[in-house]
This record gives structure tokens, sequence and C-alpha cells, in this order.
């Protein structure tokens, strides 16, 4: 029996369940992976970074100990939701990027099943979609590409 070009990615646990456009199509054979239209969803920028920000991470700049204040954490992020639907180069590798609230729609017009996305535990002192409201301008800097899809 073949191998699942998933058995590739690291343990699911890992990337709590997140591939990215560029590590899968390092593992699908180039037509299988021409052959597929690509979709992503992305979240509104305030809830994203108050998620990431919060979000326990085995990752040491993530763990809880080792959490910058938020408006450091805000100015040295690199990592935006688009991060996950490009190359290195910035390079678009999906098709279509839809709103993560028309989700199940979505997933409705594709035929597929929807399931329900179950939320992430938190840290105790948690940040809050206000508190990035209040770092508006460089969330509007950081995330420009993906504010595009909510105004």
């Amino acid at each position: 029996m073949k191998d699942s070009p998933f058995s590739k990615f690291p343990p699911i646990t890992q990337t709590q369940g997140h591939f990215s456009a560029a590590s899968t199509r390092e593992v699908i054979d180039p037509k299988v992976w021409n052959s597929y239209e690509k979709i992503g969803f992305i979240r509104h920028p305030y809830p994203w970074v108050a998620s990431f920000y919060n979000q326990p991470n085995t990752d040491e700049m993530f763990r809880e100990d080792n959490r910058k204040p938020f408006p450091e954490f805000l100015e040295n992020l690199r990592l935006t939701p688009f991060s996950w639907f490009t190359d290195s180069e910035g390079k678009m590798l999906i098709d279509k990027v839809y709103r993560l609230e028309d989700f199940s729609s979505i997933m409705d017009k594709y035929g597929c099943e929807t399931t329900h996305i179950h939320p992430m535990p938190k840290w105790k002192d948690n940040i809050t979609v206000d508190d990035a409201k209040l770092h508006k301008d460089i969330i509007t800097k950081t995330f420009s590409r993906e504010l595009e899809y909510y105004e």
C-alpha cells in the first residue's frame, strides 16, 4: 500500500491541522497539483491576530512565558494568513481565497461535507479583538492583502 503524500507532513497536532500551499505542493505530483482548483479561507485580521497571539503553541517564541507584549508581537509579526497561500517569494499558489465567514456555503458549493471548527484553548491573559483594534495602523499595514476581502 502506497503512503499518503500527507505522511511527509509533521503530525497534525503540531500544525493544528493547517498545511501551507507551498508545503503541500512539494509532496503532490505536479500534474495532480495543477489539475485541482485550490482554495483557501482567511479570517478578518483583527480576530486572526488576536487568536494567533493567544493560541497555545509548541514553538519556543509563542510559549506563554516567552510571549512579547502585544504591540511588540505585532511589530515583529512576519506571518499573515496569506503566508499559507504563497511561496517564499510571495507568489500566490492557490486559485481562490474566500472569507472564513463564508466557509459553510463555499464548501457546500464545492460539494464538500462541512465540519464544525472547534475553538482553540486559550491562555489566561487573552488579547481580544478590541485590543487588536487599538493597533489599527500596524494591522492595516501588515494585513493589507487580507483586508481587501473585508472592504
